[in-house]
């Protein structure tokens, strides 16, 4: 049981995983899928800035986070820290 506990904490990135809880502030992208990063500011107040690192969130498109960002409408944001920036894992309702 052990060592699949360290193969799962590998896969996600071990205890660099943050999950955070928050409203869309402001959504760049490079085209109608693409998104390039998303900020976050958080029920803590902190606002995060967000890589998306060329990968797609399937249900979560640029539109759809915008969407979020105007009508006030929660997400919660798993990611991980990357050298010097915070990549975006994962994206909730």
């Amino acid at each position: 049981m052990l060592l699949l506990c360290g193969v799962v904490a590998a896969c996600d990135g071990g205890s660099d995983v943050r999950t955070a809880r928050g409203y869309v502030v402001g959504v760049e992208s490079k085209s109608l899928l693409d998104l390039e990063l998303v900020r976050v500011r958080t029920e803590a107040g902190e606002t995060v800035e967000l890589s998306a690192k060329g990968k797609l969130f399937p249900g979560f498109s640029p539109s759809h986070l915008r969407e979020h960002m105007v009508q006030g409408l929660p997400v919660t944001v798993r990611y991980h820290q990357e050298g010097g920036e915070l990549v975006l894992d994962e994206v909730r309702d």
